[in-house]
């Protein structure tokens, strides 16, 4: 493996923290919810989320935002 992705491997590893991402999501959920009421974020279930683990809620069948903009 060439070094430099040898070095972003070891930069995910040190710096990516999936309950620290699911605390993120819960506050971009909350702060959607009343001004866009249509807009649905997937909630994490904090619970099952781990370092590398990320546990929420599945929205399908649903549009994508990017899309509905469309």
């Amino acid at each position: 493996m060439p070094q430099a992705l040898e070095e972003i491997e070891k930069q995910f590893q040190t710096e990516f923290d999936y309950v620290h991402e699911a605390g993120n999501l819960s506050t971009v959920r909350a702060n959607l919810r009343e001004p866009f009421p249509l807009v649905l974020v997937p909630e994490p279930f904090m619970e099952l989320c781990r370092k590398k683990v990320l546990v929420m809620q599945d929205l399908t069948p649903s549009t994508k935002l990017a899309d509905a903009l469309r």
